[in-house]
């Protein structure tokens, strides 16, 4: 996954609208492979992944770890 300008306007999006129910999923073959969200009271982003979710305070952090997930998936 290269980081294009369309996902990092996402997550500003999530960002700067914090009181919505914002969310961004990835599936692959009809089935979700991972979603990202904001938190306001976290102010952060949470990445969620099978069972497990992790938090990434800012948008460089977040896309990191989307670009890490997505390699492991080799997508």
């Amino acid at each position: 996954m290269s980081i294009d300008q369309g996902l990092v306007a996402i997550l500003q999006t999530m960002q700067i609208y914090s009181d919505c129910a914002i969310s961004q999923s990835f599936s692959e073959k009809d089935s979700e492979i991972l979603s990202v969200c904001y938190s306001k009271e976290r102010h952060s982003f949470i990445i969620s992944h099978h069972d497990s979710e992790e938090t990434s305070h800012d948008i460089p952090s977040t896309l990191a770890l989307l670009e890490s997930y997505c390699k492991e998936r080799n997508i």
